[in-house]
């Protein structure tokens, strides 16, 4: 994870991840590959515009279980 202060009032992250597992009774297997990438805005004093994206890929021996996810999300929030 890595967090950084662009600007006085713009944040951003990244993050990624990875895991693996196996189901020895099915034997399905599946590797799930995704990153996240957040920008932060501070629009007035603890009021924050956040634009995230999400990226997962999953890997599997079953391929109705397989995909891939794409996701843009935009907020506002108020920190109390």
């Amino acid at each position: 994870s890595l967090k950084r202060q662009l600007l006085k009032n713009l944040k951003t992250s990244l993050s990624g991840y990875y895991g693996e597992s196996a189901f020895n009774a099915s034997g399905i297997t599946n590797a799930l590959l995704g990153a996240n990438l957040s920008l932060s805005y501070e629009v007035w004093e603890d009021m924050h515009v956040n634009l995230h994206y999400a990226y997962s890929d999953l890997d599997s021996t079953n391929k109705r279980r397989g995909y891939t996810r794409n996701a843009v999300t935009l907020s506002l929030y108020k920190s109390f």
